[in-house]
């Protein structure tokens, strides 16, 4: 699928889920292709689809609702816009400083959702990202794989994990191998699994108990990766994911003060 198909995608299935919020009521794939312009067979398949995700429910009547996981992702956004709104200046400086992409990202389920993002330096591979993306062939996706307990990492590998590109790593032993560059360095990486000539690179945020909350990725084609320098990349990233995690540390610090 070429990029204006994968553009055209996500803008149909955006118009398809903000009129199904808007109905009172459940609503049929025939008026749906009416309040937006879809042929009736292309909403049938993308309600199907986004049914077999969770994202709608379907009723008797094969007329569809908002799924439920709209009300976690609802909790997610509030909980999420504070975060953001601490991280955008530290954020912000490393893009300028290094001239290249950063994304804060957030978890639900086994999708990594991009709150907030900052260009560097023009690429369209970078402007070709998506803000949703899958666990197993993103960096942000891998920080919150690496949280996760045992049995629930063997449980995510055991289902079929589609491959992106011919690099996209999808087994319980590509896990092992990400864990053990995570335990010695730090951080994620990916070298073009989710797109050709893209990589990424990522780093986790804590909150005062020290849990994870959210992180942040570099994005940047591979050759100016290589060129700028993987390891001074990563170590940036690092101090500025610290800086990040240190002030919401020092926000729930002073929230407790003031509570008492």
């Amino acid at each position: 699928m070429n990029e204006k198909n994968n553009v055209t995608a996500v803008e149909r299935t955006i118009l398809l889920i903000r009129a199904i919020s808007l109905s009172p009521e459940p609503v049929g794939v025939t008026e749906l292709s009416k309040q937006t312009g879809i042929p009736k067979p292309t909403v049938s398949r993308f309600c199907v689809t986004l049914t077999n995700l969770g994202m709608l429910d379907r009723n008797e009547q094969d007329e569809y609702s908002l799924g439920l996981i709209f009300i976690a992702l609802g909790e997610r956004v509030k909980a999420s816009r504070n975060s953001a709104e601490i991280a955008q200046p530290y954020i912000d400086k490393l893009a300028k400083d290094i001239g290249e992409s950063i994304n804060l990202g957030i978890c639900n389920e086994d999708t990594v959702y991009t709150i907030y993002n900052v260009s560097g330096e023009s690429s369209v591979l970078v402007s070709k990202l998506v803000p949703i993306s899958p666990l197993y062939c993103s960096s942000l996706g891998k920080i919150f794989l690496m949280h996760r307990s045992k049995d629930e990492i063997i449980s995510f590998f055991d289902q079929e994990l589609p491959k992106r590109t011919i690099y996209t790593q999808t087994t319980y032993e590509d896990y092992l191998n990400w864990k053990q560059e995570y335990d010695k360095t730090g951080v994620t990486t990916e070298t073009e699994e989710y797109e050709y000539g893209l990589s990424c690179i990522a780093a986790p945020l804590y909150d005062h108990e020290k849990k994870l909350i959210a992180a942040i990725s570099l994005s940047a084609p591979t050759s100016r990766l290589e060129l700028k320098g993987r390891k001074e990349l990563a170590q940036k990233l690092k101090e500025t994911a610290s800086e990040i995690s240190a002030i919401y540390d020092k926000l729930y610090i002073r929230r407790k003060d003031i509570a008492g």
